[in-house]
């Protein structure tokens, strides 16, 4: 249903220009030839990393040349990814891969259009219209033949100011989450490694072996489904039924798997790269966990201090690891490695400063979360009619 005062109506009718996708084949990249915006490119381009095309290709495809305030978008890969052309932008080309969409700006803001392509109906209408299997692609014409809802220009200027003052705060949220993260890397860069002492605390740090305060946890699952399966993964310890989709991996047999409780920690001791990461079990649940992920605590020391030791180290574990093309940082291998270590209270009282950071990150994240999700639902109503904004009469 269409909303009182709406129009429906063909991407195709909105642009003053002919939609149309960019070179076909850019040849040789010049190095002072012209930019060209490919898929990989999008959404904010890195002119120094794109291809460019001679003058004379180039000239063949001026019906493609950017101009400022167009809005480009994917064919293909991540279908529908839309971008607005940028002062910087104007008089570059387009590869294969990308459309180009000139406003009619009488009828269509570009920044509004620029919103309702990355509005989950108009992106899953684009999604639908793809064909292909191993590169999905929509086609040119599909393209054009998208069906958008547009509202008066002076509704429309109001909707893209809403929407673009949630961006702003996603913004800030996300830069202030990142100085978070990077306080708490100085933080840790300063007491882990004692070049900054608390107060109260001069005793030197001894070198000493992981293995004279780690114990590992050797309990197994005796029957399939004993506890919830467990995951380690980059992103922290997650249930697996989180991590793999449509169900995949997480009905085979787990009678016999390593079995987690709360707090305690393991990894993965198998690496393609050579990194290894350390979780935590921080889900309040007992979980089980394949065998090749070493269970194990620090009874005699401060818990979080050395789950901090072991992220911040993370770096040095790979010469510790045996292997070629996969790395194997086994539990007896890592027990053997030294570090310098402070006495279990110098412990606490680091572990006690890194928390406080680690909850002011997590706070960050929430409200990161939050915003996007309010910002969705904004964009869900806004762009569909179901909310309508107050405006000003003319």
């Amino acid at each position: 249903m269409v909303p009182k005062g709406w129009l429906q109506a063909p991407l195709a009718s909105l642009s003053s220009k002919k939609i149309s996708y960019g070179i076909v084949q850019t040849g040789d990249n010049l190095p002072n030839g012209i930019p060209c915006l490919r898929v990989a490119d999008l959404p904010n381009a890195d002119i120094a990393k794109m291809i460019r095309t001679s003058p004379a290709i180039n000239l063949a495809y001026t019906r493609t040349v950017l101009q400022k305030e167009d809005i480009v978008v994917a064919l293909r890969g991540e279908i529908g990814l839309a971008s607005m052309v940028t002062e910087e932008w104007a008089g570059f080309n387009i590869t294969r891969g990308i459309a180009r969409i000139s406003p009619k700006k009488d009828q269509i803001l570009p920044e509004f259009l620029l919103w309702e392509l990355r509005s989950p109906r108009l992106r899953s209408d684009l999604l639908r219209r793809a064909g292909g299997s191993a590169l999905q692609e929509i086609s040119i014409g599909e393209l054009r033949s998208v069906i958008t809802m547009i509202p008066p220009v002076i509704e429309q200027k109001k909707i893209v100011e809403i929407l673009s003052t949630w961006d702003q705060a996603i913004v800030f949220t996300e830069q202030f989450l990142m100085n978070c993260k990077q306080q708490k890397k100085a933080l840790m860069q300063q007491l882990l490694t004692g070049n900054k002492r608390l107060s109260g605390f001069s005793k030197n740090w001894e070198y000493q072996s992981l293995g004279d305060w780690l114990v590992e946890y050797k309990e197994n699952s005796g029957h399939n489904n004993q506890h919830e399966v467990l995951t380690s993964s980059r992103n922290g310890l997650i249930r697996q039924s989180d991590y793999f989709k449509e169900g995949r991996i997480t009905n085979r047999d787990n009678q016999g798997f390593n079995i987690i409780p709360p707090g305690y920690i393991t990894y993965r001791s198998r690496s393609d790269d050579g990194l290894f990461t350390f979780n935590q079990n921080n889900l309040g649940i007992t979980g089980v966990i394949s065998t090749y992920y070493p269970v194990f605590n620090f009874p005699k020391g401060d818990q979080d201090f050395f789950i901090n030791l072991l992220l911040f180290k993370e770096k040095i574990f790979d010469a510790h690891s045996v292997g070629t093309s996969q790395k194997v940082l086994s539990i007896n291998s890592l027990k053997s490695i030294k570090f310098k270590i402070p006495c279990v209270d110098e412990q606490k009282k680091i572990a006690a400063i890194l928390s406080t950071a680690d909850r002011e990150i997590e706070a960050m994240q929430q409200k990161l979360y939050y915003l996007k999700q309010e910002k969705k639902a904004l964009m869900q109503q806004l762009l569909t009619g179901k909310r309508r904004v107050k405006v000003e009469a003319a």
